[in-house]
């Protein structure tokens, strides 16, 4: 034969000290929750800054690339313009005999 037993519905109170810690707990989470906040909202300023930083290194660079490309197309019309020249007299030399 099978037993039965009888089921009950136990209501638990909690004691004052439970109480307290959930109060705490709930205080802690708030807490962290407004720390998050203000974590996030210094974070997304900072990297404004920064990018504004970013930029303006971004910018200079690419002056100095443009001038560094100046300075080497100049060169090599400079280099070109001899080659010509000299070529010409190396032809005249041998061009003579």
């Amino acid at each position: 034969m099978a037993k039965k037993t009888a089921k009950k519905n136990i209501v638990i109170e909690l004691p004052k000290p439970a109480v307290v810690l959930k109060k705490s707990a709930t205080t802690v989470n708030e807490f962290v929750i407004s720390s998050s906040e203000e974590v996030i909202d210094f974070a997304i300023e900072k990297s404004g800054q920064l990018q504004s930083v970013t930029e303006k290194a971004i910018k200079s660079g690419l002056k100095m690339t443009a001038k560094n490309q100046d300075f080497v197309f100049t060169t090599l019309e400079s280099i070109k313009s001899q080659l010509q020249e000299g070529s010409k007299k190396v032809a005249g030399y041998f061009s003579k005999n």
